[in-house]
């Protein structure tokens, strides 16, 4: 049987659909290992858990600063060729930074900057590539593609870490880096060959402000809308966060070094693949709101058990189940948005969506600065009862979750 003919991969029936996907394997393989190299050169030349979160909070700010803009531009424009340059401008980026270190002459604001330029690409094409989605499949194939498309992003996790993690002791954070630009072409590649329908972007007949202020009144209007964007900020910032402290777990308490670090990362990727791919292969999952809080709630548990843990096989499994219901809650979420909301208003909700990735790096800064003082076990702890809190809160207090199907 042609794999593609099994419920789990049946979107990748549609070329333009398999290309992205593969585009977006290409993209997450490289962010993985490039994530590993960045934090670990960070922990090597400065030793700070508030520098940690410094470089995290550059890398992801811009997607508050521009996340709405560059979902009106993505409802306004070719969201291929608005992926194209985004490609490039980061591409362009992992190669200069890999040249300043192999030259012996990087310092810590080339990786401040460096982060921040990429986290700008990113901001773009994010919101970009997933509201194309629903345009290269079918409707019954949405909660397939969407599942895949997060996938490619946690099956490139499993390897893309530790292979880099492997990788530091041998060839370096340059060699690294530079594998990770070699990995980023091919999704560039995928990308320029891929043919998108005219029907995914629109003329524009209104201001760009005026697309702004639409998007925002929809989701406020929206009120399923409105509350997955509420429910997706607990673990954004409350729990998410724990990856900047991964460095420290690994080093100063369980003394595995860079390549036990890079094992950690891909522990919770395949713990997010389990998940997603159990997604893919439902034709819907129902009552996603309260599996949502659930899995939030979760995420809280495992983290706590996380910080009490001592034992190296212990914190890998762990890993592997804080990566399953992770996961699960950004893939379900962007399922319900993508389902809801009307074609033409995709790039938008998705771009408002996606600036909880710029608030979670003040929860990155708070763990990082607290950990620099009280050690990195103890913050997780709190990050794990605030996230159980939190999600009961929600849970029992919006009746709206408990609809959201």
């Amino acid at each position: 049987m042609n794999f593609k003919e099994i419920r789990t991969f049946r979107a990748l029936k549609n070329r333009d659909y398999a290309l992205l996907w593969s585009g977006q394997l290409g993209h997450s393989a490289s962010l993985w290992v490039e994530t590993i190299a960045r934090n670990w050169l960070i922990w090597e030349l400065t030793g700070s858990g508030t520098m940690l979160a410094t470089v995290n909070l550059l890398r992801a700010v811009p997607m508050l600063f521009f996340g709405i803009f560059a979902g009106v531009i993505a409802d306004r424009v070719d969201k291929r060729k608005l992926l194209i340059v985004a490609k490039s401008f980061t591409l362009v980026n992992k190669i200069v930074l890999a040249s300043l270190i192999v030259t012996g002459n990087v310092e810590v604001w080339h990786v401040m900057l460096t982060a921040f330029l990429m986290g700008a690409s990113m901001s773009f094409e994010m919101p970009a590539r997933t509201a194309l989605i629903p345009s290269l499949v079918k409707s019954e194939e949405l909660n397939s593609a969407i599942a895949l498309n997060s996938a490619a992003m946690n099956g490139t996790r499993v390897i893309g870490p530790a292979l880099a993690g492997m990788l530091l002791a041998p060839i370096g954070t340059g060699g690294v880096y530079f594998v990770s630009a070699g990995v980023y072409i091919a999704t560039l590649i995928a990308t320029i060959i891929m043919r998108v329908p005219p029907e995914s972007r629109r003329k524009p007949e209104t201001s760009m402000w005026q697309d702004m202020a639409d998007g925002f009144r929809y989701v406020g209007r929206e009120k399923r809308v409105l509350t997955m964007m509420l429910l997706s900020l607990i673990p954004m910032i409350i729990a998410w966060p724990y990856m900047t402290l991964l460095p420290m777990i690994a080093d100063d308490v369980l003394g595995i070094g860079s390549a036990g670090y890079g094992w950690m990362y891909s522990a919770a990727g395949a713990g997010a693949l389990i998940s997603v791919l159990a997604i893919a292969s439902l034709s819907r999952v129902p009552r996603k709101g309260i599996v949502i809080v659930s899995a939030t709630f979760l995420f809280g548990v495992f983290l706590i058990l996380l910080s009490r843990s001592s034992i190296v096989a212990l914190s890998l499994a762990t890993m592997v189940f804080i990566g399953m219901v992770s996961t699960g809650t950004v893939t379900l979420g962007n399922t319900v948005l993508l389902t809801v909301t009307p074609v033409e208003l995709h790039g938008r909700v998705m771009g408002i969506y996606r600036l909880d990735r710029g608030l979670m790096p003040l929860g990155s800064m708070a763990a990082g600065a607290l950990a620099d003082v009280m050690g990195a076990p103890p913050v997780l702890l709190i990050m794990g009862g605030l996230s159980m809190a939190l999600a009961l809160i929600m849970g029992i207090g919006v009746p709206v979750v408990r609809r959201i199907d």
